[in-house]
C-alpha cells in the first residue's frame, strides 16, 4: 500500500511547475521579437501610359474610341 502512495504522489507532482520554471515559462512569454522592415512597392503606380484623366483612354486623344479597345488587344496578343 505504501508503494502505491507513493508512486500516486509522484504522479501528483508529474504535473506541476516548480517555483523557478514558472517564473522561466513567464520571462520567455513575455519577450517579443522584432520583425523586419516591410516595404510595398506598387507595380501599377505613375504607369507611363495610363490616363489618370479618362482610365478607359489608350491613345490619349481624350476621347473613348474603338482604336482604344484594338490598341489594347493588340498588345494582348503580342505579349500575352
Amino acid at each position: 500500500m505504501s508503494k502505491l502512495t507513493s508512486r500516486l504522489r509522484r504522479l501528483a507532482k508529474f504535473g506541476r511547475k516548480t517555483k523557478t520554471a514558472r517564473q522561466e515559462t513567464r520571462r520567455r512569454l513575455i519577450r517579443t521579437e522584432q520583425l523586419e522592415e516591410r516595404r510595398l512597392l506598387a507595380g501599377d503606380g505613375l504607369a507611363p501610359y495610363h490616363n489618370s484623366m479618362i482610365p478607359v483612354d489608350v491613345n490619349f486623344d481624350f476621347q473613348l474610341s474603338p482604336i482604344d479597345a484594338l490598341m489594347i488587344i493588340n498588345r494582348l496578343n503580342t505579349t500575352g
